[in-house]
């Protein structure tokens, strides 16, 4: 390099080329740390670990370097000095011509292989029954639109666990078919408490939307929204085409996809509004005005809550009537824009779109578009509303009240022979007697042979009334965070609401909307646990318009050693007849002072059969000797769901059952003490105790 040696040149100092990693930077580009020459790095773009958007390839004379964003159509050249060659600047283009050829290979085989996983996760879905997402959210979607799979059905597709913001989906999931130019690239999962995941895939979901319903070949008319919730409410409102673009930045290419195949359709965008201002989205109004849509706006008449913006929110607050008054009176862009927007400082009142009617009126298909009633316990448990359990002191409302919550989170089929249709978290709000609880779980777990499930869950709220509304909605709240959809136990009713005069109807109102009102935000049942009067064939005590409201009433009695409980009022159902039971007593050991503890559990009877402890118990010394043994090692085990066993019960094998029995047995040689715990074993196993299926072994 000959240098300039004149003053001139000596005045202006000479620039120093930016490196490598530093030109990226000034693109906006985080590099790697370490960049080898001559290799392809790949990296994040937008801050996600699971991110590979970014790209970066040095030359490995070190002179020059290729970079870009895939997702965002960013790339550059570097050369280490101003002056690079001609031939340096040839080899860089096709480097850069290369890797692009080369990434549309890469984003070919990946889509191909998320619409392989997609139709695969359908097919293994079955059809939804009460979602807790879609209970929450009060809308139907027909079976060609939504399905159902377990989250270990999802893990053993996808070969992964899904995510969504930094937290795994847990429960059931919903899978909503994501399409583009008729044919599905992906889907949308959704849990029973709303995180969203799409499967990973790069560039499959630019275009693509869900349809609430088929896609017909015309459509003089379509609905486009950012949420499948949205859509849904749309057309279950108007029973218009409906479709979601399922996030805020995909929104324009699904109108240019949509206007492309119906370009003579009356598209009307319901936009999300800013939560803050209140105006649609700018990405909303930008999507409008692409494809020249009509803008329909949700409008709030009072019930607008904390964070509502969308027309799902408007279908909960407002029902379907408001979101119907609302599309209808969709604008085109020139007026939402140029006359509201532009006009809401000197008169906000000219931007709002007509009010719907407060008691809208529904025609016939407004009453065939409301959801269908579901059903926790077919003909007796409705999945929402409110329930009465009532009875005597002592006849064992709090027993009951547990061993139906244990039987709806999954631990049987079937409650006192009625079919249990769809299981769901219990949730039990110990108002009073809050330490008895403890011996009667033990107590419940010792008669079962198995542990509480998981979805049972207690709170014990202080300073709680059900006559106030702010107490309501947030223990509604909470139990809706973690457990949606629940079925919710209010032991007592009396405990629950202090101070509240049984007697006085406007009190008695004010407790039974509150208590429709937590059943609406959990989506799901609300049963309060009460007492008779001092005449107890005249039913709950307290104002006669208590067992009325319920949607389900449970009355309890008590006999010499026997009670039973009996169902006369299901809304809509028939009356359930008596339901004997016994309360088998439990030995739970001795307390911290040396003295017994002991507890009951419910043990269902047929009517006139004499009482017997229940067949599942180790009836020889040698075999409670084993039960105690192999319990310990299956309370300690971290295998589940192994052979036929259910998914949330732990096993052990086996070899090892009999090793950890035969090591407590009494015999005096090992040949004896192995062959006592064999048979011991082999004899639970016979009776039902145990169960045994290809070397594994578990409580049935």
């Amino acid at each position: 390099m000959q240098l300039n040696t004149s003053s001139a040149a000596k005045s202006r100092p000479t620039p120093v080329p930016l490196s490598f990693k530093q030109h990226m930077q000034e693109h906006g580009l985080q590099p790697p740390d370490i960049i080898v020459p001559g290799k392809l790095h790949r990296f994040s773009t937008n801050g996600k670990r699971t991110d590979d958007a970014g790209w970066c390839r040095q030359f490995p004379d070190e002179q020059a370097g290729v970079f870009g964003c895939w997702r965002s159509g960013l790339s550059g050249t570097w050369f280490a000095t101003d002056t690079p060659s001609q031939a340096s600047r040839a080899e860089t283009q096709a480097a850069i011509t290369a890797m692009k050829a080369e990434r549309e290979a890469h984003r070919a085989l990946v889509g191909a292989e998320t619409a392989r996983k997609a139709k695969e996760l359908w097919l293994a879905g079955s059809e939804t029954k009460a979602h807790p997402y879609l209970l929450r959210k009060g809308v139907v979607i027909a079976s060609t639109a939504v399905r159902e799979v377990s989250l270990a059905a999802a893990v053993e597709v996808l070969g992964y666990a899904p995510w969504a913001r930094n937290e795994a989906l847990q429960g059931r999931l919903l899978v909503l078919p994501v399409q583009r130019d008729g044919a599905m690239v992906t889907a949308e999962l959704i849990d029973e408490t709303g995180r969203k995941s799409a499967l990973r895939g790069e560039g499959t979901r630019s275009g693509s939307f869900w349809a609430a319903q088929p896609m017909p070949e015309q459509a003089e008319r379509l609905i486009i929204g950012e949420g499948a919730a949205t859509a849904a409410s749309c057309a279950m409102a108007t029973g218009w085409l409906a479709v979601a673009a399922l996030s805020l930045g995909n929104l324009k290419k699904v109108c240019e996809a949509m206007r492309q195949r119906y370009p003579g359709a009356d598209i009307v965008l319901a936009a999300d509004i800013d939560k803050v201002t209140g105006e649609p989205m700018p990405q909303a109004v930008e999507a409008a005005r692409a494809v020249k849509a009509r803008v329909a706006i949700p409008v709030f008449r009072g019930t607008r809550r904390e964070g509502d913006s969308d027309f799902n929110d408007v279908h909960q607050g407002e029902g379907l009537g408001g979101v119907k008054t609302a599309l209808e009176a969709a604008k085109a862009l020139a007026e939402v824009v140029t006359l509201g927007v532009a006009k809401a400082a000197q008169n906000p009142a000219e931007t709002q779109l007509p009010p719907p009617a407060r008691f809208p009126l529904l025609q016939r298909e407004g009453i065939l578009a409301m959801p269908p009633l579901t059903w926790r316990i077919h003909g007796l448990l409705p999945s929402v509303g409110i329930g009465l359990l009532y009875g005597p002191w002592g006849s064992a409302k709090s027993l009951l009240a547990l061993d139906l919550a244990a039987a709806l989170a999954g631990i049987a089929d079937s409650w006192f022979g009625l079919p249990i249709v769809e299981h769901c978290p219990a949730v039990i709000c110990a108002f009073e007697g809050q330490a008895g609880y403890r011996n009667r779980v033990r107590a419940w777990e010792s008669h079962h042979r198995c542990e509480l499930p998981a979805n049972v869950m207690f709170t014990t709220p202080a300073d709680f009334s059900l006559l106030h509304k702010e107490d309501t909605i947030e223990l509604a709240a909470t139990i809706r965070k973690s457990a949606p959809g629940a079925v919710v136990f209010l032991d007592t009713l009396a405990q629950g609401a202090p101070g509240l005069n049984e007697n006085d109807s406007s009190q008695v109102g004010v407790v039974l909307h509150n208590l429709q009102r937590m059943a609406q935000i959990v989506a799901g049942l609300v049963i309060a646990v009460h007492h008779t009067g001092k005449d107890a064939t005249r039913g709950p005590r307290g104002y006669s318009s208590m067992e009325p409201a319920a949607d389900v009433v449970l009355s309890l009695d008590k006999t010499e050693g026997l009670r039973n409980w009996k169902a006369p009022k299901v809304k809509e159902g028939e009356a359930v007849g008596e339901k004997p039971f016994r309360l088998a007593q439990i030995d739970l050991g001795l307390d911290g002072y040396g003295q017994p503890v002991t507890s009951v559990a419910i043990a269902p009877e047929e009517p006139g059969a004499p009482f017997a402890p229940p067949r599942r118990y180790p009836t020889t010394s040698n075999q409670k000797i084993a039960w105690d043994a192999v319990g310990k090692a299956l309370v300690e085990s971290v295998e589940f769901g192994r052979a036929d066993a259910p998914v949330h019960r732990p096993c052990i094998t086996l070899t090892a059952a009999h090793a950890v029995a035969a090591a407590c047995m009494p015999q005096p040689t090992a040949k004896d003490r192995n062959l006592a715990a064999r048979r011991a074993i082999d004899a639970m196993t016979a009776n039902g105790v145990f169960a045994v299926k290809n070397g594994w072994l578990w409580l049935p």
